[in-house]
């Protein structure tokens, strides 16, 4: 299962790179609220404090997916797991946090923690 998870995050590269096309930029979109990753961050903060869990991590994840702000996202969720240690989501999202940072040791710990409480 922990290597089910996994399978997305991984990439092989091939011996010789192809070369590069270069890529056309779409048109810069207006800032839409709450994209921006401070708003973000704060946001997810005050609803992990009123324990609204998963719709702090709904912002999490879009952070952690931009990879904005991940060594304090990294910093909440330890926090987060061991005040709520029993919850997979908080782990699980850590887990996500540390894989996004390239700390494969540590990616791995959190998902086979959080595969762990689900058995």
């Amino acid at each position: 299962q922990t290597i089910e998870i996994l399978k997305p995050e991984i990439v092989i590269h091939p011996g010789k790179a192809a070369p590069e096309k270069p890529e056309s930029k779409p048109a810069a979109k207006p800032a839409q609220a709450g994209q921006d990753p401070s708003e973000r961050l704060g946001a997810a903060r005050s609803l992990l404090k009123e324990s609204k869990i998963s719709e702090a991590i709904s912002h999490y994840d879009f952070l952690i997916k931009k990879k904005k702000s991940l060594a304090e996202i990294v910093e909440d969720l330890t926090q987060a797991v061991a005040d709520n240690p029993l919850d997979v989501s908080l782990v699980k999202t850590l887990g996500d946090a540390y894989m996004k940072s390239n700390n494969l040791e540590s990616a791995l710990d959190a998902y086979s923690r959080a595969e762990a409480l689900l058995q």
